[in-house]
């Protein structure tokens, strides 16, 4: 379960089961422009992390309609399971942050890529989407930018 107490929402699901917003089920977007994507990025606090993300930043904002920074990895997978975002990427992400919201994702259809990141226990670097929006494309540098993407 993931809760947004601002909105009162409560995101659930189950193994095996449907994911659901207050019991209706949730789907990811059908989106599969990059163009019309919104993208969430979180920035764990390691300079590492944030390098590499800034670096994301600045190839992928110019690809994108909107870049979104909420703080809540949770609820930033949640928002992607349920479509209104399509994309979730941040480096160094604890796994308590994150599991609930992969689940909720993983039973809405979405996609989840996760490495261990190299800091240390559980961490891991993720990419969590939609499953329909060409996420390499999203993650290459920008032409213009000068600013690799990791």
């Amino acid at each position: 379960m993931v809760l947004d107490p601002e909105l009162d929402e409560l995101f659930a699901t189950e193994k095996a089961k449907p994911a659901v917003l207050h019991g209706h089920p949730i789907h990811v977007s059908d989106r599969t422009d990059l163009t019309e994507a919104i993208v969430a990025m979180g920035f764990f606090k390691s300079k590492d992390t944030i390098d590499r993300g800034l670096s994301n930043f600045a190839g992928a904002i110019h690809k994108v309609r909107k870049m979104r920074l909420m703080g809540a990895a949770a609820l930033d997978v949640a928002y992607v399971a349920c479509g209104r975002y399509d994309a979730y990427i941040e480096y160094g992400i604890k796994l308590w942050d994150i599991a609930a919201g992969q689940l909720i994702l993983e039973n809405a259809g979405g996609r989840v890529e996760s490495k261990p990141h190299a800091t240390g226990e559980n961490a891991f670097d993720v990419r969590m989407w939609n499953g329909k929006i060409p996420i390499e494309e999203l993650l290459k540098p920008a032409e213009s930018s000068g600013v690799n993407a990791v």
